[in-house]
């Protein structure tokens, strides 16, 4: 029989769709997978771990759903929670890497690389010396990113070398705390210099694709994809946050063929993709399998479905949370040990 575990917050939420405090439906998800006789387990994160004594013969070979978090604390308790599971044989829906790849974009460049996903060249920095050394190499502009954070927030355009250091120098973080005594501040800081790095932290410089004025979000649930056209604020390359969407406009077959593409490399039911176009090329800028907004597949007006190797559009709206199920239940029953 297949058993699945349900954590969720301690609302009994799993955040989805367009706002942090709406939940993807548990009840739903939980009376379809009732009505095709698999076993359902729901619990918060905290009752989880409370009965795990009871429940640790339940875990191997069991699949789990979770909600995640933006918030950095609550997202650690989870990911400690998460990843003992899968060390006592869980099966987690998505898989843990996707989870550590929520609001992670670094990792989400070492995931792309290697799974051959095409990407604009990135180049990863976590220190401030080794930053300073690679940005005397790289060819401007470039595109600028913090590893944590969602939408574009302290993503910016570094125009030369000198932009490059300041945004180094601002959003890497002084191993060595600044004093009130200044002398024994320098003396410290001498003690680490060329020794341990001064600053630390993880940013991404990203290769500019520039003659572009839109990207597109795309949503793929199994065969399904909900697309948005998104374009470019005014006098910024940024799509994320304009509110300058187009859901009517459809993208090309070959975009699609990209997108399902990639969500197969990432084995997921689901996913969430920023892509970008210039002529016949595609790149993947960034993904997410947990907790990002439904705003594409809940306000779409026609959608895909990959169907015998042919996009066929449907229209009208549908329903998101028997979509999910469905796809998690097709997702569990083909998953292979």
């Amino acid at each position: 029989m297949i058993k699945l575990f349900i954590l969720t917050n301690s609302s009994g939420a799993i955040p989805q769709k367009i706002l942090e405090t709406e939940s993807i439906s548990v009840e739903v998800i939980s009376s379809y997978f009732k009505s095709k006789s698999v076993r359902i387990m729901i619990f918060t994160f905290d009752q989880f771990i409370t009965k795990y004594v009871e429940l640790r013969n339940e875990i191997r070979g069991s699949f789990f759903i979770y909600a995640s978090s933006q918030h950095p604390a609550y997202y650690s308790a989870i990911e400690d929670i998460l990843l003992f599971i899968e060390r006592s044989g869980g099966i987690l829906i998505p898989d843990f890497i996707h989870f550590r790849a929520h609001e992670n974009k670094y990792i989400q460049e070492l995931i792309k690389t290697e799974m051959n996903i095409p990407t604009p060249e990135s180049y990863l920095i976590s220190t401030i010396e080794e930053g300073h050394s690679k940005i005397m190499r790289l060819k401007f502009p470039l595109v600028a990113k913090l590893a944590s954070g969602f939408g574009s927030n302290f993503v910016k355009l570094l125009k030369n070398e000198k932009e490059a250091g300041k945004y180094l120098e601002d959003n890497l973080t002084a191993v060595v705390k600044p004093r009130k005594n200044f002398i024994k501040y320098r003396k410290k800081v001498n003690a680490y210099r060329n020794k341990h790095p001064l600053k630390v932290g993880k940013i991404i410089f990203q290769e500019f694709i520039d003659g572009i004025e839109n990207d597109w979000k795309i949503l793929i649930f199994g065969n399904k994809l909900f697309y948005l056209k998104r374009y470019f604020k005014d006098h910024d390359f940024r799509a994320s946050g304009s509110g300058n969407f187009d859901n009517t406009t459809a993208p090309d077959e070959k975009l699609l063929e990209f997108a399902m593409l990639v969500k197969h490399r990432l084995n997921t039911p689901w996913v969430s993709l920023d892509i970008i176009q210039k002529n016949d090329s595609l790149y993947l800028i960034e993904y997410q399998c947990v907790h990002f907004g439904l705003y594409t597949a809940m306000k779409s007006i026609k959608h895909f479905e990959y169907i015998n190797g042919k996009f066929i559009e449907f229209n009208g709206q549908i329903d998101i949370d028997k979509i999910f199920a469905e796809e998690l239940y097709s997702f569990i029953t083909g998953y292979k040990i």
